[in-house]
């Protein structure tokens, strides 16, 4: 029997053939059918609340409304006309006539040094100017008693050169007056000198007298001007050197405030300017002013620059380097289309706005006039009537229910 005899007769044989067999059935997991069904249901979820459900989210309307532009910064209390006033000769204070708080007018007694001193001092000057001019008087004396015996000795040689012409007198007698003469003119020529020499002598001692009255006058400290004795540094018994602070006076007509703000604020600030100022002991009240004057230097680290500011009315309490907040009013506009800085985002240097429209949040560009401040005027991209959401919890396309408008 041959091979293929064999194989037909073989019952398996008859199975065999060239088909791929039919697949195995797998069955999917229950647990992970689950949490596939719950991943996508919480995605549904997540997306219909994102996108469908509507957020509670703060709002404002755009309004025109009258806006002031302002800039604001720190300021201290300071005075145009302060001194300190102090001793220009060194000795023990004896007395002080004044103090803190006290009222003083120009010229004023405030202070007195030790002058036992320069009394004794001027005392000493004053005597020697008396024998300078006792010494002066003297060389006059001399001087006019040798001009009388010049004059005398003059008409003697007028009379000996006259006798001598004709013949009468001796050669002799003539010579011995021409002689008296000579003298009496030297004599009075050294006089003369003496006589000057005695008068700088006198000028001398009268300068030196008016010295030391000068400093007897130094000892008795007076006021430079009238104000406000605003520290005293000093007490009776010191003994003070040239040049050391007794105490300090403020005119209090010429206080200031002097107020630091950045220099991108220079070019807007001018004087004359109306400003509101507020004292740290009581922020809520604003007391009204105006610009003085403009500092005409920026501090290089700070990069600010300074203003005075003079106040309509000082508090009843006041003192100089006392700490205050100052509000320069640049420019005031009745009817300005105005938004909170707080809805606005900056992206660089572009300001944005979400904008409710059509239900939703959009985000769109404006642009601002250049204000400060928590309230900013918009120059283009909104209109009255718009509604701004808080950009905060705005995001694109939200469905919005808002909680209504925030008339900040």
């Amino acid at each position: 029997m041959d091979r293929a005899t064999r194989m037909t007769d073989d019952p398996s044989a008859n199975r065999l053939t060239l088909q791929r067999p039919p697949p195995r059935t797998r069955r999917i997991s229950p647990v992970l059918f689950w949490c596939a069904a719950g991943m996508i249901l919480l995605a549904l979820v997540a997306l219909a609340w994102r996108y469908a459900w509507p957020q509670q989210v703060s709002s404002y309307r755009v309004k025109r409304e009258a806006l002031e532009v302002s800039v604001s910064g720190p300021a201290t209390l300071d005075a145009i006309n302060k001194a300190n006033v102090s001793s220009r000769v060194a000795g023990r204070l004896t007395q002080i006539l004044i103090d803190r708080n006290d009222r003083v007018v120009p010229g004023q007694l405030i202070a007195t040094i030790e002058q036992e001193d320069l009394r004794n001092i001027l005392s000493a000057s004053r005597a020697n100017l008396q024998g300078a001019q006792g010494a002066q008087q003297e060389a006059d004396a001399n001087v006019e008693s040798a001009q009388a015996t010049l004059t005398n000795a003059r008409s003697a040689f007028g009379r000996q050169a006259e006798l001598k012409e004709k013949g009468w007198v001796s050669r002799a007698s003539y010579e011995q007056a021409e002689a008296t003469l000579r003298e009496s003119e030297a004599r009075v020529a050294g006089l003369r000198q003496a006589a000057q020499r005695a008068r700088a002598q006198t000028d001398a001692a009268a300068a030196s007298v008016r010295v030391d009255e000068a400093q007897l006058g130094l000892a008795s400290v007076r006021a430079p001007f009238g104000g406000i004795v605003s520290v005293r540094n000093r007490n009776v018994g010191d003994v003070l050197s040239a040049g050391a602070s007794i105490l300090e006076i403020v005119d209090p007509e010429s206080i200031v405030l002097t107020a630091r703000f950045d220099e991108s604020a220079i070019g807007a600030v001018r004087p004359g300017q109306p400003a509101r100022i507020r004292f740290a002991f009581d922020a809520r009240r604003a007391v009204t002013g105006k610009v003085l004057r403009l500092g005409r230097s920026v501090d290089p680290e700070t990069r600010e620059f300074t203003a005075d500011i003079v106040a309509d009315r000082l508090p009843s309490n006041w003192a100089i380097n006392q700490r205050a907040n100052v509000e320069i009013v640049l420019s005031a506009k009745p009817r300005a289309l105005v938004v909170p800085a707080a809805f606005v985002e900056w992206n660089g240097i572009q300001p944005n706005v979400w904008v409710l429209e059509g239900g939703r949040a959009r985000r769109r560009s404006i642009e601002l006039t250049g204000t400060r401040g928590s309230r900013l005027e918009v120059r283009r991209g909104l209109a009255p009537g718009d509604i701004l959401l808080s950009p905060e919890d705005s995001y694109p396309f939200m469905p919005v229910a808002r909680q209504g408008d925030d008339d900040r």
